[in-house]
């Protein structure tokens, strides 16, 4: 049997990085010894990346449990060293901060897929051992904001998931034409349209009926829930109705796009409730599949596994043949 790491963070574009342990396998913390990742998804500047890699430790007898990190550099190069002209080597930066923030592996037979024992898909851990959905959320966000960007991943073949759009264009090109949308599930908050998506309307105009408006004319179905970002509670709320909208959406033969802000939390977990509650996908293979399609998403796995005995008891087990 074989285990599989994964690791979504930003990384930069010309960086490694690998997994480093307690086992000799993985090194035994010698970064000189440590297994590369790989990534699934090549890094882009300011955009995170996803990274995995498979090795069989069960030869060595493995433990019931073990220790490991993932540490990332940068590449190799020539510069300026305290002798003069020379290559500089880079060194290994390592997440967290000292044994405290080590990771532990166990085994649990939830986390088999395909004979793979998948581990939770890690986010780099600061200094203080965080990784924080408000670092990740506010640092792609402002991203976005700041060039004026319409960021979205196909999840599905009728299922797309994204930023909201910033510019009449998004709709009218990016959706209807690239995506091929019929379709709009957003979740922003009222004040949240005023604010991003104010470029979409002549000045003056009620920005929320008129987006709802530029839906109408562009032959779109448009489907609002605000709800608050950044609220595992407010998530745990939303997820039941929101996942039956998008399963009568789909059933309907819809193409939609299922957006909010920045389509890192309360529109991926929707896309995530739906994959768990109505295709009957297990958290972790609903985790490595999105995280593979869009680096970027915040996976709630509280309000996810919370919500999911809500949704069984109002609506049952939906028919998935569209």
């Amino acid at each position: 049997m074989k285990i599989r790491f994964g690791l979504a963070a930003f990384i930069d574009e010309g960086y490694s990085v690998a997994v480093v342990g307690s086992l000799s396998r993985l090194g035994s913390w010698n970064p000189d010894g440590s297994l590369p990742l790989h990534p699934v998804i090549p890094p882009k500047a300011k955009e995170p990346s996803f990274w995995t890699c498979d090795v069989d430790l069960f030869g060595e007898g493995l433990p019931d449990r073990f220790q490991y990190k993932f540490i990332r550099r940068g590449p190799a190069g020539k510069g300026s060293d305290e002798k003069g002209e020379g290559d500089i080597v880079p060194q290994w930066e390592w997440e967290g901060c000292g044994e405290g923030h080590n990771r532990t592996w166990e085994y649990q037979q939830e986390n088999i897929l395909g004979g793979v024992h998948c581990n939770p898909v890690a986010r780099w851990q600061d200094k203080a051992g965080e990784t924080s959905e408000f670092d990740l959320t506010t640092r792609f966000f402002f991203y976005l904001l700041d060039h004026q960007l319409f960021h979205y991943s196909e999840i599905l073949d009728n299922v797309w998931l994204g930023s909201c759009p910033r510019t009449a264009e998004h709709i009218t090109k990016d959706m209807k034409q690239v995506m091929g949308t019929t379709a709009v599930m957003n979740f922003q908050m009222d004040y949240d349209l005023w604010n991003n998506s104010a470029e979409c309307c002549p000045p003056a105009a009620d920005v929320p009926r008129y987006i709802y408006d530029v839906y109408r004319k562009n032959g779109i179905s448009y489907v609002w829930m605000p709800t608050a970002d950044m609220s595992t509670e407010g998530r745990i709320k939303l997820l039941p109705q929101a996942v039956y909208v998008l399963h009568g959406l789909l059933r309907s033969g819809h193409n939609v796009y299922v957006h909010c802000n920045a389509g890192i939390g309360r529109s991926v977990a929707v896309v995530c409730g739906y994959l768990m509650y109505v295709l009957g996908w297990s958290f972790r293979k609903m985790q490595y599949y999105v995280c593979s399609r869009r680096p970027v998403s915040y996976i709630d796995e509280v309000a996810l596994k919370a919500a999911e005995k809500d949704f069984a008891t109002k609506f049952g087990r939906l028919p998935v043949e569209y």
